[in-house]
């Protein structure tokens, strides 16, 4: 006699390590979020694109400190220390990924140098980071290594902190 049951399919949760339906959008166990819908795989993958520019421009410029940029057509130093005010800003005005831990500006930055956008945007989904908008005045809380943490000074995110490629932080005055 023949087994005519169908094949369970199933997935793990990789919140929980739960065995989950693999057409779970919600993990049963632990109520996160595991599948984007259509419309998120979109919105993933257009976010995506513009992460993988932002990153492949600031690569590009080779991350040094002493890299020059402008606003407005002003040329400005895109080095703000510790205790300075600054604004975000990059190339053609897109919004910044604001990570709200280091390590989460790590993983980040390995997802988009692996192309992986659906990884980067479950991190903003997830809550692990926002985007800021071009221009968000921000002063600068810590330093790391090419890293720089921001405390929002204005807009949606005010008070709000996070990490940031130093290249994305500009002087709240412009030099030269």
């Amino acid at each position: 006699m023949e087994n005519t049951q169908p094949v369970k399919q199933t997935k793990i949760c990789k919140y929980c390590k739960s065995e989950i339906p693999k057409d779970a959008k919600i993990c049963p166990h632990c109520r996160k979020r595991v599948a984007l819908g259509t419309g998120g795989k979109i919105v993933a993958g257009l976010f995506g694109f513009i992460v993988l520019i932002i990153v492949i421009s600031s690569i590009s410029d080779g991350g040094s400190s002493s890299s020059s940029s402008s606003i407005a057509g002003t040329p400005v130093l895109s080095s703000v220390n510790q205790g300075q005010n600054g604004y975000l800003h990059i190339s053609d005005g897109q919004s910044i990924s604001v990570m709200r831990t280091k390590q989460g500006l790590d993983d980040y930055t390995k997802a988009a140098v692996n192309n992986d956008t659906m990884g980067m945007a479950q991190m903003i989904y997830d809550g692990e980071g926002f985007l800021a908008p071009d221009g968000t005045k921000v002063l600068v809380i810590d330093s790391g290594l090419g890293t720089r943490e921001v405390r929002i000074l204005d807009g949606k995110f005010i008070g709000q902190s996070g990490w940031v490629p130093m290249e994305f932080v500009h002087p709240a005055t412009t030099t030269q």
